[in-house]
Formats: C-alpha cells, structure tokens, sequence
C-alpha cells in the first residue's frame, strides 16, 4: 500500500494498492487499484481499477476499469470499461464499454458500446454506438441518435412532394437494420411573401 497527501513516484511495477492526493506516476505498470486527487499516470500497462479526479493516462495497454471526472487516454489496446466526464481516448482497439458526457474516440476498431453526450468515433465498430453524432467507418450492430454517419452503411436520398409542403428533401443515413431520416421542405410559392414556409424534420427509420 502507498498513501500519499501529494505525490506517489514508482520507478518500476506497482503490484498492490496505491492513493494519492493529487498524482500517482508509474514508470511501468500498474495491476492493482490506484486512486489520485488528479492523475493517474502510467508509462507501461494499467490492469484494475483506476479513479482520478481529473485523468487517467496509459502509454501502455488498459485492463480494468477507469474512472476519470474529466479524461481517460490510453495509447495502445484497452478493455473492460473508460468512464469520463468529458472524453475517452483510445489509440488502439477498445473491447468492452466506453461511457462520456462528451466524446469517445477509439481510433481502430470497438467491440462493445460506446456511449456519450455528444459524439461517438471509431472506425470500425461491432456492437452499438449512442449518442448525439456517431461516426464510423463500417458498423456491425447499431448506431443510435440524432445523426450516424457510417460511411459503409446505409445511405439513400428520397424527393417528394404532398399537398402542402411539395417540394421535400429527406436524407437517410445508418444502417439497414436503424437508420435517422434527416429531411427538408418548402412551400416554393411563398417565397415572395413575407413569411417563407419551410419544414424541417428528424426521424429513424428501419429497411428489413
């Protein structure tokens, strides 16, 4: 056990149980619980369970559960679960639960969920993407919110007409299985008056 009001410093493996008020920073890896007022900093493999306040940082891979009030990095593969405030950021594959108020971004491929308040990367994703905008390459699973981009998905441009709005634009974007309608319209003889009639609209949709 290594109890700190400032400051933990290990040149090498931390193998038990490690809290610190403000910093815990490892020269290799960490395998066990490490608490930090502010940072938990790792420069080889994390495994366990690691709670900052602020971050958690692995130059290594991440095994284990980290919880984090603002971000948590990891420069190579990561499992288990990244749970932020603000972002989680992942270099390599992530396999298991990315949840953030703002933003997950895993840079290859996800095996799981991802989960935030705004935005959702990666590039390939097998299992569910939720949040606000989510983003991905090719998707196995999915993808739930107000605007999905799989560039590898399902992607159709529909006109219409009817008997007040006849001139309609909808864009449809997902994947077969859920996709959002994003759609446009107006009422082209009004755009002379004062007041212009134009519709907008979001829904989901699905193609089986």
């Amino acid at each position: 056990v290594q109890l700190a009001g400032i400051f933990n410093m290990n040149r090498d493996s931390v193998n038990g149980y490690q809290f610190a008020g403000m910093v815990n920073l490892n020269g290799n890896s960490s395998n066990k619980v490490s608490g930090a007022g502010l940072v938990n900093f790792t420069l080889r493999d994390s495994r366990g369970v690691h709670l900052a306040g602020l971050g958690n940082a692995t130059i290594g891979k991440q095994e284990g559960a980290h919880v984090a009030g603002l971000f948590n990095f990891s420069l190579h593969d990561s499992r288990d679960a990244q749970v932020a405030g603000l972002t989680n950021f992942t270099v390599g594959n992530f396999n298991g639960a990315q949840v953030s108020g703002l933003l997950n971004f895993t840079l290859r491929e996800v095996r799981g969920a991802q989960v935030s308040g705004l935005l959702n990367y990666a590039t390939k994703v097998k299992g569910a993407q939720v949040g606000l905008i989510n983003v991905t390459d090719s998707l196995d699973g999915v993808p739930i919110g107000l605007i999905s981009l799989v560039l590898k998905g399902y992607h159709k441009i529909e006109v219409s007409g009817d008997e007040v709005f006849y001139t309609n634009l909808a864009f449809r974007t997902g994947v077969r299985q859920f996709y959002n309608i994003l759609t446009v319209g107006a009422k082209p003889d009004t755009f002379e008056d004062e007041e212009r009639h134009w519709t907008f609209g979001n829904g989901i949709g699905t193609a089986p």
